[in-house]
């Protein structure tokens, strides 16, 4: 069989989980404790990734250049070869993207035997109970447990393997919808595949990791956790950027059109919007899908009042400015009627989240992950400093709280130290590819939040450029993960 046809098919199915459930089945029947606590662990494991991956590949992609000597002596040669190269890559690009069939025969299978096993436990527990009831007349309930032990036990594994196959037959489900949605695509995003199918991003990822790692994609298939992308073949890894393009077409319109995030009681100035629509018309969103703006509340209606917004205002600017200068891209103020995002961002990003408290918060950050953050100074818009309890946290709660008494908790210099010390080890890519260089300080706290299971399959799927690298790590390391830390060395709990 040559390379090409090697392309075409998946790998066998992995017998591995079918004799995974019928060693389960056996310790139901000989010691089903022990059978239940391992088919526990086996279920609570099921959406967690392997932290190993046999076989796990790195692609590194190069191009020849063609032989200009060769070109000029034989002009028609080197397009003959051009043509048959690009119609060969066109027929092994279509073979790779063909969507195989799943086949659920070990689920069948294993169906089948735990029906067997099932109906003969039952028999045999029947039994074994009629003609030990009586050890319960005289309440010997260690001889009764005895003598049904073993056939509670093989019935419980015929149960198991009846779960088992139910476990096995949803997840081949959820392989074939994936596949259906991607069709011929050589990239398809995991947001897409989530919110076709119906399921929570993560779940897919989990899938879409057990799938590549089972051949089910083809050979060149990986998954960029970066983008969070499926890349199927080498020509849609070197291509990726346009591909998701494609992918998600918008009218020039859409991608011109702006989204101003605004409060009812939240005046602008006159010009507010003509700015607005030039600081886009002057960039790309490659050089900024968002931006905040700048703001200065209302006057208050007391002296108090006026006090306290304004205590507030240095506050998040204090915040801000000591998150930028530690090297952190989230330095930016979110407060929810002073930023403007691309209607294209908006979409990347997902959206607007319903929340309680923090949308703004929480959608900046997201915004930000996908393209830059930009910054408007020079036009200011100027919410209500109104006191508040709607929410649990924000302008009107942290107003109140001062008008009582209370004072606003800044996180101290010695924390941003710490968060400084780590962006610096993260900027550095040798480090980055290699964990154990983590500053000491910090080494808890990402202990604590699974980095070290999660930055080497990162790595595994992120270009080895020192941007992309930087990029991934403060795709992970967020604005709320940095919060987070900053709490951490401070010692809030």
């Amino acid at each position: 069989m040559d390379e090409s046809r090697k392309a075409r098919q998946p790998k066998k199915p992995d017998n591995n989980e079918l004799w995974s459930w019928i060693v389960i089945a056996l310790l139901f029947a000989f010691a089903w404790p022990v059978g239940l606590i391992v088919l526990f662990a086996k279920l609570s494991d099921s959406n967690k990734r392997k932290k190993n991956r046999a076989g796990a590949q790195q692609t590194i992609i190069t191009a020849e250049p063609e032989d200009a000597a060769t070109a000029a002596a034989a002009p028609t040669a080197a397009e003959k070869k051009k043509s048959d190269s690009a119609a060969q890559s066109k027929k092994r690009k279509s073979s790779i993207t063909r969507t195989p069939k799943i086949s659920d025969s070990n689920a069948n299978v294993l169906r089948n035997i735990g029906l067997v096993v099932t109906v003969i436990g039952a028999i045999i527990l029947l039994n074994a109970l009629g003609d030990n009831l009586f050890f319960l007349e005289y309440g010997n309930w260690r001889a009764f447990l005895e003598y049904t032990f073993w056939p509670m036990g093989i019935t419980a594994g015929g149960l198991g393997l009846l779960l088992g196959s139910h476990w096995m037959r949803r997840r081949l489900r959820r392989y074939a919808k994936y596949q259906a949605i991607a069709g011929k695509k050589p990239t398809v995003t995991i947001s897409q595949l989530a919110a076709a199918a119906d399921v929570s991003p993560r779940r897919v990822e989990n899938d879409l990791e057990q799938m590549v790692q089972k051949g089910f994609w083809g050979k060149e298939a990986y998954l960029d956790l970066g983008r969070g992308v499926l890349v199927r073949t080498f020509e849609a890894a070197e291509g990726l950027e346009p591909a998701q393009k494609e992918t998600q077409p918008a009218p020039a319109e859409a991608e011109r059109a702006v989204i101003c995030s605004l409060d009812a009681d939240s005046p602008v100035e006159p010009d507010y919007f003509e700015r607005v629509r030039e600081f886009f018309a002057a960039r790309t969103e490659r050089e900024a899908g968002a931006a905040v703006i700048g703001f200065r509340h209302r006057a208050g209606e007391s002296a108090e009042q006026e006090s306290a917004i304004r205590a507030y205002e240095r506050y998040l600017d204090r915040y801000a400015e000591k998150l930028t200068r530690a090297g952190s891209p989230y330095g930016f103020r979110t407060v929810g009627s002073a930023f403007a995002v691309r209607a294209s961002t908006y979409v990347r990003c997902g959206g607007m989240r319903v929340r309680t408290a923090g949308e703004d918060f929480y959608f900046l950050q997201a915004a930000a992950k996908v393209a830059p953050m930009g910054r408007m100074d020079e036009v200011l818009v100027h919410p209500s400093p109104r006191c508040s309890e709607r929410v649990p946290f924000g302008t009107g709660r942290s107003v109140r709280s001062i008008l009582e008494g209370g004072t606003l908790r800044e996180i101290p210099d010695e924390a941003f130290d710490g968060l400084r010390e780590l962006l610096r080890w993260a900027s550095d890519p040798v480090r980055l590819a290699s964990v154990s260089e983590v500053p000491d300080r910090a080494r808890a706290f990402l202990e604590r939040e699974g980095f070290f299971e999660i930055w080497p399959k990162v790595l595994r799927n992120t270009p080895p450029r020192e941007e992309a690298r930087a990029a991934a790590f403060h795709r992970w390391f967020d604005g709320l993960r940095t919060l987070r830390y900053l709490h951490f060395l401070a010692g809030w709990r």
